[in-house]
C-alpha cells in the first residue's frame, strides 16, 4: 500500500519475488487499490478545499482536461 516493489518486499522477507507474487497476489493488489482510492480522495478533498494545484490535478486526471494551451491553426492574411 505504501508503494514498495515486490522485489523490495521479497528482499525484506528473505524470499524470492515469485513466492511473494504467488502467495500474496491478492493482498498486493488490494493494497495498491486501497492506496489509489485513498490518494485520489485526498487530492479530491484538497481540490474542494480550494487547493489550486489539487484542482488542476483533478481536472487533468479525472476530467480529461489538458495543461497544453489550445493552439488553433488559423489563416494568415497579409496586406
Amino acid at each position: 500500500m505504501i508503494g514498495c516493489t515486490i522485489a523490495r518486499i521479497a528482499e525484506h522477507f528473505h524470499c524470492s519475488r515469485d513466492v511473494i507474487e504467488r502467495r500474496f497476489r491478492w493482498e498486493i493488489e488490494e493494497g495498491k487499490s486501497t492506496a489509489e482510492i485513498r490518494l485520489k480522495g485526498k487530492v479530491f478533498q484538497a481540490a474542494l478545499d480550494g487547493n489550486m494545484r489539487a484542482l488542476e490535478l483533478c481536472l487533468v486526471n479525472m476530467c480529461g482536461w489538458t495543461l497544453r494551451p489550445d493552439v488553433s491553426a488559423g489563416f494568415f492574411r497579409g496586406r
